[in-house]
């Protein structure tokens, strides 16, 4: 797939854009693992990353990209707790992302710690979804059932009322 080189440029530099956000943001956010729109800032950051890099033909780096969409949607739908382990490895992301969009050869060194920090991100969401999975099926076992429980007797009759007898249209 051959990409206009001016094009390219411009993704380069939106791209360049994104990680100073990501790594602005990351600073942020470590201070302050609650604050959902610094989260949401990076995952922004990430999913531009990933859409731009996959139009460009600049696949490896919008998959890459797409893990840690991916990681910050499950911090923010609350599946997985925002921690200070996390906000470390998004800033090893950082480092691994910037020579890639300096246009530095993608080198099996390179590729080889993509893969191991994306299975460190695929790890967190993992342990989350057992977590989850655990908490619910211990809640299960120590659930009490439910007890059927009788319906109140009216403390008073209730009264009937006398039907209407329809009025005949007047003439």
């Amino acid at each position: 797939m051959e990409i206009d080189p001016e094009f390219l440029e411009v993704f380069l530099e939106e791209a360049r854009e994104e990680l100073d956000n990501i790594r602005k943001q990351s600073a942020i956010w470590q201070r302050n693992l609650a604050d959902r729109q610094a989260a949401a800032s990076i995952r922004r950051a990430f999913h531009t990353l990933k859409g731009s890099g996959r139009v460009v033909g600049a696949s490896e780096l919008g998959d890459f990209a797409w893990e840690f969409e991916s990681l910050f949607n499950h911090i923010l739908n609350g599946t997985l707790p925002p921690s200070s382990a996390v906000a470390g490895l998004i800033g090893e992301v950082a480092d691994v992302l910037q020579p890639l969009i300096d246009k530095a050869p993608l080198t099996a060194e390179i590729q080889s710690t993509m893969a191991a920090l994306i299975a460190r991100a695929q790890a967190f969401i993992q342990d989350a979804e057992e977590d989850i999975s655990l908490t619910l099926a211990e809640a299960l076992e120590t659930a009490e059932p439910i007890k059927p429980v009788k319906a109140a007797e009216p403390s008073k009759p209730v009264e009937t009322i006398e039907p209407i007898t329809p009025v005949e249209a007047i003439k």
